[in-house]
């Protein structure tokens, strides 16, 4: 199709179209729309540059090609300047505002950019701050500006930042009710009335440290980096407790009603018997609560305590005791007068233990007073030999202990001795024929009695104000459960006596009269003090009483048994006396340690634990003499142990 050229409206000219499939006549002619107005087809025509103009643009060294009517491809080749550096812009870019707009400053540039409210400002400025571009720039400032250097600076970040953390407690304090964290800032109060049991044992420091976590998260920056320690200093302190610590504090100090922290340190000091002075001291530096909210914190706790005892107590699948024993004490006057001198308390104190029910029975099996009265008096039916041999250890039972001081004697040889540490590996571990399954009892503490139990009658007033006032155990409960009781000073004889004392009581309940409980005559502190002697054998105390001093029976004591507590100290001690007696001396002297010593290491620990370490067996309070297998005689019980091992016993 041929492109026509349109002249203008004032010229008339015959157009002429050939298409092919359609012809025109020579006299058509179009009426042109006297509305539209002129408009070119096509760009206008533009001068065709000479060679002299080519090489002035392009330069002189350049050769300009001849005029080529068929060369349709040809192309001027004009040569690119150099790219202007950074500075070169900034210079050009300063250079135009000065000489454009010699009045108009960076600040104000930077203010209306960011500032303003005009819709495509605020579009250019939201494309910086696009990808966080604005924070590379403050970056650049600080460089810039010197950073730590520049105190001016610094103070100014340092005013934002204490701006971001006072906003952080705003909304824990000021706030708390209506921001982000209203629902999480309950948990960080803790009023002194809504203190229980349950608070106490929820308490846990690493579930409080997520809490500040996530609602003081720029704080617990500043903390974290304020005390973390430098690079390559190590320490074994957890510095976490700390931060958790400084936390609570700022928060306290800035509101006391955030004290969930202080109050449980609180009763922890209260726990530790602190005085009112130091928790006075420390309320003010906001490490715990004021000493008024101690007190009744205290008093919250006790009711829950009880509260979950009374529980406890009137739960049918549970086994209950109620150990007590009285505890005195003496308020003293500061200046004594006729109204205002020191006073003796005497108190009780109880405990509701929770016994575990043995396997393949029910509470109400174990605890069923009729089970009881059928086997009253069976005791009595054993035959003495057979029941002094249920409560002897066997010869099995002396073995594992007789090997197990062995090794214990071994372990100390290789400890004293350098040269036997290669024999180390070859000492058997530890075993234990019955172990005790790890139980968790489950305990509460009941509130104090202003009441002396040095009597029988006494004994009865505390056990009725436990068992029916605190615990709220129904009387009814007493005529089919039995209920163990662990107190001092409950005897047969002087049951009896204070059931012969007291008034007849006419009323149904077997419990107004006391005629349910039966006391079983025990040495609840014969038992108790011998096995905090056996531990102090065992592990060390500072405890110096014999556990068989304890015993209070009278007899000879073998020179050669351990009588005292013997620490771990004592004990080496005990082997390397042993050693130098049996004319060892030179072998614990010296380091060298010849192969001899190497191979009867084994047989010399088991004469030391068996002449030195191993216990004798209980005294059996028994009235007559007995004679061991070598002839040698002895009174009570001291019978040397290796007579009672491999088959050995009483003759």
């Amino acid at each position: 199709m041929t492109s026509p050229t349109r002249s203008p409206p004032s010229t008339r000219q015959r157009y002429r179209f050939s298409l092919p499939g359609i012809e025109y006549a020579d006299d058509y002619s179009e009426a042109e729309a006297a509305s539209s107005p002129f408009r070119p087809s096509s760009p206008p025509e533009l001068p065709t540059p000479t060679k002299e103009e080519l090489r002035m643009v392009a330069g002189f060294d350049d050769d300009i090609p001849e005029d080529d009517e068929d060369d349709e491809d040809f192309l001027v080749k004009l040569k690119r300047a150099s790219p202007m550096s950074t500075d070169q812009k900034v210079l050009s870019t300063l250079e135009h505002m000065r000489s454009t707009y010699s009045r108009f400053s960076f600040y104000q540039f930077a203010s209306g950019l960011f500032l303003s409210k005009d819709s495509d400002l605020k579009a250019a400025a939201n494309m910086f701050y696009a990808e966080n571009s604005h924070l590379s720039m403050m970056d650049v400032w600080w460089d810039a500006c010197g950073g730590l250097r520049d105190d001016s600076l610094v103070e100014w970040v340092m005013d934002k930042a204490a701006a971001i953390c006072e906003r952080e407690a705003d909304y824990l304090s000021s706030r708390a009710s209506e921001g982000p964290h209203a629902k999480a800032v309950k948990q960080l109060r803790l009023p002194a009335d809504e203190v229980t049991a349950q608070t106490v044992a929820e308490f846990d420091l690493k579930s409080l440290a997520s809490v500040y976590a996530r609602l003081t998260p720029h704080f617990s920056k500043m903390v974290r980096a304020f005390t973390s320690p430098p690079p390559g200093y190590e320490s074994g302190r957890n510095r976490d407790f700390g931060r958790i610590m400084i936390t609570s504090m700022a928060l306290n100090l800035r509101s006391m009603k955030l004290n969930y922290h202080q109050g449980i340190n609180s009763l922890i000091l209260w726990d530790g018997s602190v005085p009112k002075r130091l928790v006075q001291m420390m309320n003010q530096y906001g490490i715990c609560s004021s000493y008024p909210y101690q007190i009744r914190a205290v008093a919250a706790l006790s009711k829950s305590s009880q509260a979950n005892a009374r529980i406890a107590a009137n739960d049918p699948s549970k086994i209950k005791m109620l150990p007590y024993d009285n505890f005195n004490w003496v308020s003293r006057a500061w200046e004594a007068s006729a109204s205002h001198k020191t006073q003796t308390h005497d108190q009780v104190s109880a405990l509701l233990v929770i016994l575990p029910t043995p396997p393949e029975k029910t509470a109400a099996e174990v605890t069923s007073i009729g089970q009881f009265k059928e086997k009253a008096g069976s005791r009595h039916l054993i035959n003495p030999r057979d029941a002094l041999s249920d409560i002897l250890p066997s010869s099995s039972d002396h073995r594992a202990f007789r090997e197990n001081a062995s090794m214990h004697v071994q372990t100390i040889l290789v400890d004293i001795l350098d040269g036997l540490d290669h024999l180390r590996s070859t000492i058997p571990k530890f075993t234990e024929a019955n172990p005790i399954a790890p139980i968790k009892t489950e305990e509460h503490y009941l509130p104090t009695f202003d009441q002396e139990q040095g009597s029988t009658r006494g004994n009865m007033i505390v056990l009725e104000h436990y068992w029916t006032k605190v615990l709220g155990i129904p009387k009814a409960a007493f005529e089919d459960t039995m209920y163990t009781v662990l107190g001092d000073r409950l005897t047969v004889a002087r049951d009896r006596a204070a059931q012969d004392q007291r008034a007849v009581d006419l009323s149904p309940h077997a419990f107004d009269h006391f005629s349910s409980f039966s006391m079983v005559g025990g040495l609840m502190h014969y038992e108790m003090n011998f096995i905090a002697a056996f531990a102090g054998n065992s592990w060390g105390t500072s405890w110096r009483d014999d556990a068989k001093g304890r015993e209070n029976e009278g007899g000879r004591r073998d020179e050669g048994l351990l009588t005292s507590p013997a620490s771990g100290c004592e004990c080496v001690g005990l082997v390397r006396r042993s050693f130098g007696r049996w004319g060892h001396k030179s072998v614990l002297i010296t380091p060298l340690v010849d192969q001899r010593v190497s191979n009867c290491h084994e047989d010399w620990a088991r004469g030391v634990g068996a002449v030195r370490l191993l216990p004798m067996p209980p005294r059996l309070l028994l009235k007559s003499r007995h004679c061991a297998r070598n002839g040698s005689s002895t009174g009570g019980a001291d019978v040397p142990m290796p007579d009672l091992i491999d088959g050995g016993g009483l003759h």
